[in-house]
């Protein structure tokens, strides 16, 4: 059936490992995946049966993941995930056989709770029916356990190109991104394309609009069982997509035409500004003086600028406030303050609660308040467009679970967090009176009783860079306008510390947060690479590069394969694309800096140009 997706989820990606942070027991164990162990625990469903994968082929090679089965009775798709974890390949074969073994284990396309798994997703998600209805898509998007879990490995993962298998309709589906990835397919498994929208709600919906440079398509496999000639013939199929994927391109040109030269016919009349810099000196520039929107590659600006405030070893505190205490006991209220850790989650503060305990602390007398003016609470900036609310939670200087759940954003972190350390220390025999609660802290200075730290600062900003990650920006950037300008902390603050660090190194910039979410943020792609060239004579210069993903990795899936390079992209929805960061040049054997920014291409044709560019530059410049 069109709606029914049974899910062989097929990435190829390169580099990179994969991490998992999730609250589902077992969750992914990420050492185990490095070396490379035959099954790994990803969660529980609805019904408490284990979502495992497996994992085969070489650790080195492009990664494929495979998911076998979404819907309870289409499940044909396990004998080609079963088979694929005994092939000999290449590839980085990732397998989850099962994202749906409620359904398997009842007979039923939906989920344990009469939910399609395969309309759950938030892309024109569409609400209406009822439990066990066909298509019931649930009371909301990824309310089900099985989808987030899948939302969150296509995330880690980030596949360039995802495969769905569904019953019974004997075609390969693919639109717009995808085409040409299902093209490829349908030859080799010798199945009819079906050249069609994606449905509200589905995975494939999802992925083609949030991953930028992605591919996501369906496979209907017929009715049926398989037989072992048709299971041969699909992971066939599987392998071929992922080898036309890793074949590198073929070299054009001479090698006597200049690089520079073969630039300028790529460019042609396209808006692109394009700069290239090595050890110092503009080596190339188109339009490199035009101020254009950087989208996410505000971010490296944000990046270079947080670390050299604050150094890369850096831990953001996060403390427990309150009287001193007397014969054990806190009088009053016991304050939890966030100073701007956007990764502050229940392991953190199990912590504070035992290193309270640790303190002495046996009672408190009042409730655990969770303070809410350290930071300004907008989630605004000049330039945002109403949808970028979509793309962002509220910055809070006491961030709980990237404040977020599974209903989606929320907006009151503080209390939650409260609520939680609050629970943490009942369970360690701590009595705590009163009920947890969010509110400003009184401007009398409370004695600090526990502190907890962040992650280092680098490593936070190497998670923001590596997905792009907004709400950990903003927080960031807050956390930088309370160092510049003193507290409250708040995004405009931040977005002036930027712009007077660029300044003090001799670029205007324009800018109005630090996410890059903003339309009226500009600078060029000139004032780019002179900024990139400052930080690589700075102590905390290599700091910044390794924050950025590397070929294939991250938000680069899929992309610039066989290049070293380190680079942040961009994107807004109105048709702005950037990539930046550092190039390996082939001919001098040392990174170069170059930045490449545009505005009216789509997303595809931005993507073609950029790394059509950043080739070249690599091997001729």
């Amino acid at each position: 059936m069109a709606r029914a997706l049974v899910s062989v989820l097929v990435v190829v990606i390169v580099g990179g490992s994969c991490s998992w942070k999730d609250g589902s027991p077992g969750g992914f164990d990420a050492a185990a995946a490095a070396r490379g162990a035959g099954s790994l625990l990803l969660g529980r469903s609805q019904d408490g049966r284990p979502i495992v994968a497996f994992r085969a082929g070489d650790s080195q090679g492009r990664r494929v993941l495979v998911f076998g089965c979404i819907h309870g009775t289409e499940c044909a798709g396990i004998a080609i995930a079963r088979a694929l974890e005994r092939i000999r390949t290449g590839l980085d074969l990732w397998i989850v056989p099962n994202l749906n073994p409620d359904g398997y284990a009842r007979g039923t396309r939906q989920n344990g709770r009469g939910v399609d798994l395969n309309a759950n997703w938030s892309s024109q998600w569409q609400g209406g029916g009822r439990p066990w209805d066909t298509y019931y898509p649930g009371p909301h998007p990824f309310s089900e356990r099985e989808t987030r879990i899948g939302r969150k490995l296509i995330l880690r993962v980030r596949p360039r190109v995802t495969i769905w298998f569904h019953q019974h309709l004997n075609l390969v589906w693919a639109w717009g991104p995808s085409s040409a990835a299902g093209h490829i397919y349908a030859r080799a498994a010798r199945m009819r394309f079906y050249h069609h929208h994606w449905l509200h709600g589905t995975a494939t919906n999802w992925q083609n609009h949030h991953l930028p440079g992605s591919a996501s398509f369906t496979v209907e496999l017929p009715a049926g069982s398989l037989t072992p000639r048709q299971v041969r013939r699909q992971v066939h199929a599987v392998l071929a997509l992922g080898g036309a994927l890793a074949a590198p391109r073929a070299a054009r040109g001479s090698a006597g035409v200049r690089w520079t030269s073969r630039a300028e016919r790529l460019i042609g009349h396209l808006p692109v500004s394009v700069s290239v810099e090595e050890r110092g000196r503009l080596v190339y520039a188109h339009g490199g003086a035009v101020p254009r929107q950087p989208a996410s590659n505000e971010k490296l600006l944000l990046s270079m600028v947080v670390l050299d405030r604050f150094g890369a070893r850096y831990r953001i505190p996060t403390t427990l406030e309150g009287s001193l205490p007397s014969k054990g006991s806190v009088r009053g209220n016991l304050w939890l303050v966030g100073h701007g850790d956007p990764e502050l989650d229940d392991a953190a503060l199990r912590r504070l609660a035992r290193k309270l305990r640790a303190a002495g602390v046996r009672a408190v007398r009042g409730s655990v308040v969770g303070a809410t003016n350290t930071f300004t609470r907008e989630r605004w900036a000049p330039g945002w467009h109403p949808i970028a609310l979509r793309f962002v939670a509220l910055p809070t200087a006491l961030v709980f679970d990237a404040n977020t759940s599974p209903g989606g954003f929320v907006f009151d972190p503080e209390r939650r967090a409260a609520a939680a350390l609050t629970a943490d220390l009942r369970a360690l025999g701590v009595r705590v009176r009163g009920p947890a609660g969010a509110g400003r802290e009184p401007a009398a200075a409370d004695r600090i009783l526990a502190t907890v730290r962040s992650a280092p600062l680098v490593d936070i900003v190497r998670r923001q860079n590596l997905d792009s990650l907004n709400l950990d920006a903003e927080v960031l950037t807050k956390l930088l306008g309370a160092a510049a300008f003193g507290p409250p902390g708040s995004i405009a603050k931040g977005a002036r510390a930027i712009r007077r660090w660029a300044r003090q190194h001799g670029v205007e910039v324009v800018a109005h947060d630090g996410s890059g979410l903003s339309y009226k943020d500009r600078i060029s792609t000139n004032a780019i690479v002179r900024l990139l060239d400052t930080a690589d004579r700075e102590p905390w210069g290599p700091a910044v590069r390794t924050t950025l993903p590397t070929a294939g990795e991250g938000t680069l899936a899929g992309r610039l394969i066989g290049l070293r390079v380190r680079a942040k992209t961009g994107t807004l929805l109105q048709q702005v694309s950037a990539l930046s960061g550092w190039i390996w040049l082939q001919r001098s054997r040392r990174w170069g800096e170059f930045s490449i920014l545009s505005r009216g291409l789509s997303k595809p044709k931005a993507v073609a140009v950029e790394d059509e560019l950043v080739s070249v530059i690599a091997k001729d410049a």
